[in-house]
């Protein structure tokens, strides 16, 4: 990831800041108050009130499923790919927030192998996690420890990669502010 790219993304990045702050305006009250005020005028005045209501929280929806998936994006690899492209893990900000990139683990059973993960995991002191499926996040921690004693489960049982995160952190300096 270059920092072109980074910088490409700036102008999405100031008409997201626009938009939310255009969301912030609205005010929940006063739209319980406007519906209030819609039922004693009648049901026409609270249906059109309602069909606004409705666009506006599947605008809101819609948004928020775009905004999720811009912020996995920069969370999962533009963070990662860049401090990488620096040499850095970590990233503190004058505002109290600290940035770290790290990798975790992330497993899950192969398919169409399920029989026979499930007696690797038996025959290597895992069978307790069996469950009439095996959880990601339980099999994913487990190999993390695995892991770290040099036992690697098999690639042709277990789909299992590294997923690169990046996590905010506050600071000390900005909780005492």
């Amino acid at each position: 990831m270059t920092i072109d790219k980074i910088y490409q993304l700036i102008p999405q990045v100031t008409t997201v800041l626009d938009y939310l702050e255009c969301i912030r305006k609205v005010n929940v009250p006063i739209l319980r108050d406007l519906a209030d005020k819609a039922c004693v005028k009648g049901p026409t005045s609270l249906a059109r009130l309602y069909v606004a209501l409705n666009a506006l929280g599947k605008e809101l929806s819609e948004t928020e499923k775009e905004l999720s998936g811009v912020i996995n994006r920069v969370k999962t690899e533009l963070m990662p790919g860049l401090l990488e492209d620096h040499g850095q893990t970590n990233i503190s900000l004058e505002e109290g927030f600290q940035i770290v990139v790290s990798t975790q683990m992330r497993a899950s059973v192969a398919a169409g192998k399920r029989e026979d993960a499930h007696q690797w995991l038996r025959d290597n002191g895992l069978g307790d996690i069996i469950t009439p499926t095996v959880n990601a996040q339980t099999l994913s921690a487990a190999f993390s420890q695995m892991r770290k004693d040099n036992i690697d489960p098999p690639v042709d049982l277990f789909n299992v990669f590294h997923q690169p995160t990046t996590s905010v952190r506050t600071t000390a300096s900005k909780l005492t502010k």
